[in-house]
This record gives structure tokens, C-alpha cells and sequence, in this order.
């Protein structure tokens, strides 16, 4: 059986990975390379914080993550709308093949 969600120790950089490819005549990216990019910065800081600093965080670190966050949010969220419309428009086009 072809192993349909990523695993492992990585897991969370391979979601992220594929939900950028597009796969032809299958479907569209997820996510744009760009959102990509701005969601593995704050992928590689729950990675560090989860496994370096503990309690020791750098304060600067999380203001600039946080006056990214609401552009980096933007960007997601206008990426799945439109793979939400890619999605909707599929199924609507299955539904008139009835």
C-alpha cells in the first residue's frame, strides 16, 4: 500500500515539502514556494525550541517571528483558499459526470 502521509522524526518539514509540489494532472501546490518559505522559518524555530534552547530563548528571535506571523498567516491562508477552490471546482466537475 503507497504510504500516503509523511513520518517519522521529520515529518512536519516532509508535510511541508510535499504540500508545495504540484503534481501534474493531479493537483495544484498546496502552498506556494514562497508560503513555504515563510512557514519553515517558523518550522525551524519549533524545531530549535524543542531541541536546543528550552528555557533559554532569544527574545529578538521572537519579535521577528512575531511581526512575521501575520504575513506569513495571510499567505497560508490565501494559498488553501485557493486549493480549497481547485478542490471545490473538482468536485463539482465529478458531480456533473453523474
Amino acid at each position: 500500500m503507497k504510504k500516503l502521509a509523511p513520518s517519522g522524526s521529520m515529518w512536519h518539514a516532509a508535510l511541508l515539502s510535499s504540500m508545495q509540489l504540484e503534481i501534474p494532472q493531479i493537483r495544484p501546490a498546496v502552498v506556494s514556494r514562497e508560503t513555504a518559505k515563510q512557514l519553515k522559518t517558523f518550522l525551524d524555530f519549533r524545531h530549535k525550541f524543542r531541541h536546543l534552547y528550552g528555557f533559554d530563548l532569544e527574545f529578538e528571535k521572537l519579535e521577528e517571528l512575531d511581526g512575521r506571523y501575520p504575513t506569513a498567516q495571510k499567505a497560508c491562508a490565501d494559498d488553501i483558499n485557493l486549493f480549497l477552490s481547485f478542490l471545490s471546482n473538482l468536485i463539482s466537475a465529478l458531480e456533473s459526470n453523474d
